[in-house]
């Protein structure tokens, strides 16, 4: 039965999360200008591979290990010293392509975000070696602004 209700909050988390991704990206093409979209398309474009890379899989390696509280304190600050890392090189990134200040704004917003994601997945790995799906799911929907799905 825990199992089940791990893969239903899961589900939960998942959808209101991307579904939230999805209605900024709606957002964004229907009420902002193309210039805009497509700057925030580059800056994920940009800062999702260095995030990527930055991160480690620290989470996997996290959510397997068999002292998952003692190897946080192990983990988290190398999270947390990647993270700061690569916003500057998310940043010298831009600036290598001659991108103009405002856009350079946006590519910054969105490794300013992909910073919080990566802190937040750090907790999400200490959660799921504590087979606490439902900490993470609720966490999903807190960010992806799918609070409704509380009321399901």
């Amino acid at each position: 039965m825990r199992y089940r209700s791990g893969v239903l909050w899961t589900f939960y988390g998942k959808v209101s999360f991307l579904g939230g991704q999805f209605l900024l990206i709606m957002f964004l093409s229907k009420f902002a200008s193309m210039e805009v979209l497509g700057s925030y398309s580059l800056g994920l474009a940009i800062s999702a591979p260095v995030f990527l890379f930055c991160n480690l899989q620290l989470r996997v390696m996290l959510a397997t290990e068999s002292n998952v509280i003692e190897r946080f304190y192990t983990y988290f600050p190398l999270r947390l010293i990647l993270a700061f890392l690569a916003i500057p090189m998310v940043l010298l990134a831009g600036m290598g392509m001659g991108l103009q200040k405002d856009i350079l704004c946006i590519v910054f917003l969105c490794a300013l975000n992909k910073f919080f994601d990566a802190i937040s997945d750090i907790y999400y790995g200490v959660m799921q070696g504590s087979h606490r799906m439902d900490l993470i799911a609720k966490s999903q929907m807190i960010r992806g602004g799918g609070l409704w799905l509380f009321f399901v």
